[in-house]
């Protein structure tokens, strides 16, 4: 019976033993585990934050470009309503010019841009603002003028081009060449000018 009861015992103890082992390795597995499930949860926590701040950043860049481009379309716009209140007023000064002025500034420009020991055809415009005989008398004074400098005679008559007229100013003719000194094309030259400047001022107020 005592030797029953030592068996008995010793299958216990070992059972014990056995329980204790599987426990401890259990442990080790369950650290393991929660070990194991820690990285991946913030390997995933990471993963998902990082697509968040991509869209977050793409979103932004979306908005910054839409936002950018509405404020280019606006500075765009204002840069021309400027640019066309100058040229507006301008021209406005430019054509209401007493007579006298205007005689001045149209002999100034046939001088400028006559072509020298040629026949000139010249094309005013319809402002009406000289008569028939004060063309004739200007040409001459170009005339005198221009013979100053050069060795050939200068010849100019007036155009009979059926070309419509400029508004403001004139065109000269020289067989297939022409000089265009209407205060369109001067606008023009002045505004492809300007209109980087008036960009410039516009931004510099950022």
């Amino acid at each position: 019976m005592e030797n029953i009861e030592k068996i008995k015992n010793k299958i216990i103890q070992e059972y014990k033993l056995q329980i204790e082992s599987i426990l401890h390795e259990f442990e080790q597995k369950k650290v393991e585990l929660e070990k194991k499930y820690n990285e991946l949860f913030l390997d995933k926590q990471n993963k998902i934050k990082s697509d968040l701040e991509q869209k977050l950043q793409l979103e932004k860049k979306r908005i910054y470009t839409e936002k950018f481009v509405e404020f280019t379309k606006k500075v765009e716009q204002i840069k021309q309503n400027i640019i066309s209140e100058i040229f507006s007023d301008a021209v406005e000064q430019i054509v209401s010019i007493p007579k006298q002025q205007y005689y001045e500034f149209i002999k100034k420009l046939l001088i400028s841009y006559i072509f020298p020991e040629e026949e000139n055809k010249v094309l005013f415009d319809n402002s009406g603002k000289l008569t028939l005989k004060e063309k004739q008398q200007l040409i001459k004074e170009v005339e005198q003028e221009v013979k100053k400098k050069f060795a050939k005679e200068t010849k100019i008559i007036e155009s009979d081009t059926k070309e419509p007229p400029p508004s403001f100013g004139l065109k000269i003719f020289c067989g297939k060449k022409v000089r265009d000194c209407s205060l369109e094309t001067i606008i023009e030259t002045l505004r492809s000018e300007i209109e980087p400047e008036v960009a410039k001022m516009l931004f510099s107020l950022e």
